[in-house]
């Protein structure tokens, strides 16, 4: 009976680990690839979600490629405004892999003005200062 109990502990233990290990390898992956292949691109704010335990999730959508990709992060203490455009970074070989930058405005007015690659170094004067 001592041994089986021991064995169901190591069990859920050595599960435990291998669940935080592939995520943390994930998550590592993830940044290390929008670092390599990094683009930049214009969104807006759709949705923000609050939330009683955590952060409050921003739900944004990006343009590029002519298609329009929905995403979220967990935000801090900023203020949004849904009617303006937010400088988002992204992996251009997976534009779900995104992350929005809402400390920095965009002085564009719609969707035309994004390029339909996005772009490689955001020109300064698209910045709202």
């Amino acid at each position: 009976m001592d041994i089986k109990r021991h064995f169901k502990k190591f069990y859920s233990l050595y599960i435990t680990f291998i669940i935080v290990t592939y995520l943390i390898l994930y998550s590592n992956n993830r940044r290390d690839r929008l670092l390599q292949n990094v683009r930049y691109t214009a969104g807006k704010v759709y949705e923000i979600s609050p939330s009683v335990k955590a952060s409050p999730v921003v739900k944004y959508r990006m343009f590029y490629n002519n298609k329009i990709f929905k995403n979220e992060n967990v935000i801090t203490n900023v203020k949004i405004d849904t009617s303006v455009y937010y400088l988002i970074k992204f992996d251009y070989e997976n534009p779900g892999n995104s992350l929005i930058d809402l400390n920095k405005k965009l002085n564009i007015s719609n969707e035309s003005e994004i390029p339909y690659a996005g772009w490689e170094i955001v020109p300064e004067y698209l910045l709202v200062k």
